[in-house]
């Protein structure tokens, strides 16, 4: 659980072991108060810098622009710096995180669609290739 004054906030993690690593995988859905936020998220990357292995951090986290240390924003990297993926307020909310190291994201894309009032967003994630030596 994450401090919260008002809803009921947590993480959502899975850990995977594949290709001897460990891939955490990790979905939060943050406050709308700006100060508790900012509880969260320290809390947050407290309990993702205790992890071993690569991580990959998505969710809504009610906040534009949000940068996290040792976390690449996918979006960004993608040139989706100004998209919208919630609709009432034509703003990036929604992110997709990846751990600095082995992994990366191929391709980002944010989904056309009414089913909730946030547009789905996706990534392909990859492990980074290997030098082969020759």
């Amino acid at each position: 659980m994450l401090t919260s004054n008002g809803e009921q906030r947590g993480l959502l993690h899975v850990t995977f072991y594949i290709n001897n690593k460990y891939v955490n995988i990790i979905n939060a859905h943050l406050a709308i108060n700006t100060d508790e936020r900012k509880v969260q998220i320290e809390e947050m990357m407290n309990y993702i810098n205790g992890l071993d292995g690569e991580v990959i951090l998505a969710g809504d986290f009610n906040q534009t622009n949000l940068e996290l240390s040792e976390l690449v924003d996918v979006g960004k990297y993608h040139g989706y710096v100004n998209a919208k993926t919630f609709i009432p307020i034509d703003s990036r909310i929604d992110h997709i995180f990846i751990k600095k190291g082995g992994i990366y994201s191929s391709t980002y894309n944010i989904i056309d669609s009414k089913l909730s009032d946030h547009y789905p967003i996706t990534a392909n994630i990859k492990y980074k290739p290997q030098l082969i030596p020759d």
